[in-house]
């Protein structure tokens, strides 16, 4: 049996979307994002286990949108091809909120003046998803990798540390340890000697 040609007009479309072709390939789902930071690789099938735990989507304001989609490079066949309805995933990274999943729906929302909505995960949920990290290619990823040194090195002591920068480069600091390695340093700034 032919399908209509409708369709047949529809896959040979989807044939020619490079976006289409990869996913039905198959393989794991990943996402992977470079910055000034560094570089981090997220696995999306976790992101999506971890939404789909019974939390509602939340509308995403359109200023906070614009922001997300922004840095994301788009292949203009494939946005004929999603659902802008299905709701995407953000997650915290230092920088801010990050769209794991969705940037093709919350393109076409953007593009149409529609609503998005998407799932928030927390910070300890987005970095539950990272598959790979390399933060050591700046001075705050060197200094954090010797502070993890040195606390594992004396694991029954407190470290102080001191950084240059403000409440900023405090609270960026902060972000790249784990809850428990926070619990273990105490963190000042030689700009403003303030500890954090």
């Amino acid at each position: 049996m032919t399908p209509p040609p409708r369709q047949r007009q529809r896959r040979s479309k989807r044939d020619k979307c490079p976006i289409c072709d990869q996913r039905d390939v198959g393989g794991g789902e990943i996402f992977r994002i470079e910055d000034d930071v560094g570089s981090s690789v997220y696995d999306l099938q976790r992101a999506k286990e971890i939404a789909m735990d019974g939390r509602v989507a939340r509308r995403v304001p359109e200023r906070d949108l614009m922001k997300l989609v922004s840095v994301w490079q788009i292949e203009s066949e494939h946005l004929e091809h999603v659902d802008p309805d299905s709701p995407g995933i953000i997650g915290q990274r230092f920088s801010g909120p990050l769209l794991l999943d969705g940037a093709y729906r919350a393109t076409v929302c953007v593009q149409q003046h529609r609503a998005f909505s998407a799932y928030y995960l927390s910070p300890e949920e987005t970095k539950s998803c990272i598959l790979s990290e390399d933060i050591g290619r700046t001075d705050i990823g060197v200094a954090v990798a010797r502070v993890r040194r040195v606390l594992a090195e004396n694991p029954d002591q407190f470290v102080e540390v001191e950084i240059d920068g403000g409440p900023k480069a405090l609270r960026y600091f902060r972000s790249l340890l784990s809850a428990e390695e926070n619990k273990r340093i105490i963190l000042k700034s030689k700009d403003t000697q303030a500890k954090s």
